[in-house]
């Protein structure tokens, strides 16, 4: 499994810390994620950039 990027994780879960001084990260999740794609979606079918 290749590991992109040096952020700090927790050993027992594998989430980013979300610590900014130590370039920790936000967690994104499934429903993000959806959400997301929804607007991509969204802007696709009306055209809009």
């Amino acid at each position: 499994m290749a590991r992109h990027g040096h952020r700090a994780v927790h050993p027992l879960t594998r989430q980013p810390i979300a610590d900014r001084k130590r370039f920790g990260g936000d967690r994104f999740g499934e429903m993000e994620r959806d959400c997301l794609l929804a607007s991509w979606y969204q802007a696709g079918i009306s055209g809009a950039p």
